[in-house]
């Protein structure tokens, strides 16, 4: 096995180079001095908050100030305490600040690299198999569009998603209960929706990392209130979080970009500035999105409370958190395309099943096919899908999305303790 490994370790630093420097050209170093779409919001949110003492929430907080490419910067909509992050990048300029954010994301995306291929996923016994998992998920992960865009645009994405496989890595070691709330309350500080993982806590009776994460967050939320103006929270509940909720166009939910269950019932209910409504009745959006997000979320709790309630859980559990992470981009009132990133752990893990061989053949088909049209950068946005129809086509992420939940579901349909997959050489 050493031997192997030792031969193989120069080949995937080869994939990784071949594919990574590119990566680190065009979606680093190219991209300076240039601010990305969405960092500004992240910069001058802080300042107002930190520097200047007034609120940077509402739709027009940022008109006076000029965004990327003359384009108008975007609004801040996450909660107050979330403005703890981006607080070091005020006593920077805009182009430093932004810099800076470029190779901690990096950093943290590589971080997250590791640790999905070398803790996260359950590799196959097989010596051939593992390298062929290691070299696929490589490639994968380092042309996967979704990272390309977040990178592009100044997203947080990567940084989070290093603070969530930081947490899940702990979980799986049975590391000390710190050591997995720690990094979950910086991930739930940052994008709020990995808050629904606490459900897999309280399942597995990791009771005492459930309440250090409260703690830690709460302690978080105290600070927040300790040194944020008070206007920054009044302002925050009566212009950004009624935006938040289904079938709520305030935001732009319709928007081609976002892949989520909730945009695809507004493409199919009810009109919006991009889009056509094949079927108009905007009276049923609400109520039939948020039954539809009630009903995945549901069926995830079921199959992860079912899971814990049996005695040969251990080796489902990594089909459990790639449900978990999937249910969580397809219930978001907002999953923008890039959000895809959080999937990453439950793609990689997919790519180790089918290598394997624990996945039957027609289903291990379509489970790759939708595993390419998540990395793959589609035309969601074009003119010609936003009539008729063909609108529903503008959430061509949402359906492999859909298609990897209901198999890693089904999976736990028939969970099996560790080791339990001999045929695939695990």
């Amino acid at each position: 096995m050493t031997g192997t490994y030792l031969r193989s370790r120069p080949l995937l630093l080869g994939l990784f180079l071949f594919f990574y420097i590119p990566v680190a050209y065009w979606f680093g170093w190219a991209l300076l001095p240039g601010t990305g779409i969405d960092f500004p919001s992240y910069y001058h949110a802080a300042k107002f908050a930190f520097v200047h003492g007034i609120s940077p929430y509402g739709t027009k907080a940022f008109d006076w100030i000029p965004g990327f490419m003359g384009d108008k910067v975007q609004p801040y909509i996450y909660p107050p305490p979330s403005l703890l992050v981006f607080w070091p990048l005020t006593f920077l300029s805009l182009e430093n600040a932004r810099a800076v954010f470029l190779v901690v994301s990096h950093l943290c995306y590589l971080g997250s690299i590791w640790l999905m291929l070398a803790v996260l996923t359950r590799l196959p016994r097989e010596e051939r198999l593992r390298e062929i998992t290691l070299a696929l998920s490589l490639v994968y992960l380092l042309c996967f569009d979704p990272v390309l865009a977040t990178l592009g645009v100044g997203q947080i994405n990567l940084i989070a998603l290093f603070f969530i496989c930081l947490a899940l890595a702990a979980l799986r070691r049975r590391s000390p209960a710190w050591r997995i709330a720690l990094p979950l309350s910086v991930a739930i500080l940052m994008k709020t929706y990995p808050v629904l993982l606490l459900p897999v806590l309280l399942f597995r009776r990791q009771f005492r990392a459930l309440w250090f994460t409260c703690v830690f967050f709460g302690a978080f939320t105290v600070l927040a209130f300790l040194v944020l103006p008070d206007n920054v929270w009044i302002s925050w509940f009566r212009d950004a979080l009624p935006v938040g909720g289904y079938a709520n166009d305030r935001v732009h939910a319709g928007f081609a970009f976002n892949q989520s269950m909730n945009a695809f019932v507004m493409r199919l209910l009810s009109e919006n500035y991009f889009s056509k409504a094949p079927l108009f009745y905007p009276f049923l959006a609400k109520p039939v999105a948020t039954i539809l997000a009630l009903t995945i979320a549901g069926i995830t709790m079921f199959s992860s409370f079912r899971l814990s309630r049996l005695s040969n859980h251990q080796g489902s559990e990594d089909d459990e958190i790639a449900a978990f992470l999937l249910m969580i981009y397809l219930i978001a009132p907002i999953s923008w395309d890039h959000h895809l990133v959080y999937l990453l752990p439950a793609a990689v893990l997919a790519i180790s099943l089918i290598v394997s061989g624990s996945v039957p053949g027609k289903t291990a088909a379509v489970v790759a096919a939708a595993l390419c049209l998540i990395a793959w950068k589609l035309p969601i946005g074009s003119l010609a899908l936003t009539s008729g129809w063909r609108t529903l086509l503008i959430s061509g992420k949402l359906y492999p999305v859909l298609v990897l939940w209901l198999f890693f579901i089904n999976r736990l349909r028939r969970p099996c303790g560790a080791g339990c997959h001999p045929a695939a050489g695990w």
